[in-house]
């Protein structure tokens, strides 16, 4: 048996608080981008909400505790994608909305 798969129950009780919700968000956020009948579902305020909730849990964990995640089904390419999503998404989005807020 694949270390990695009988370990994991052992990584799932040692990962920080909201956990779950973190792979909830996770998941919507992939769906909306890699399905296209999920962005049909979906809304930009609900979009932005689960990513800023994504980006707020693993900017308060230890690299350690992402590695850890990482190593679980997919979250390894799903925090790929979260991290790209704030590089290119998510700090535009906030950018633009700082410049046009001070406008005013």
């Amino acid at each position: 048996m694949d270390a990695r798969v009988k370990d994991s129950k052992d990584l799932d009780d040692s990962f920080p608080i909201n956990y779950e919700e973190f792979v909830k968000d996770a998941d919507f956020l992939w769906s909306c981008i890699l399905k296209t009948n999920a962005k049909e579902s979906s809304n930009q305020e609900t979009f932005m909400k689960a990513l800023e909730n994504c980006l707020s849990y693993l900017n308060g964990l230890k690299l350690e505790e992402i590695k850890a995640i990482c190593l679980k089904d997919d979250m390894a390419e799903k925090i790929s994608m979260i991290i790209d999503l704030k590089d290119y998404v998510y700090n535009s989005l906030i950018d633009e909305w700082k410049d046009s807020f001070t406008d005013l």
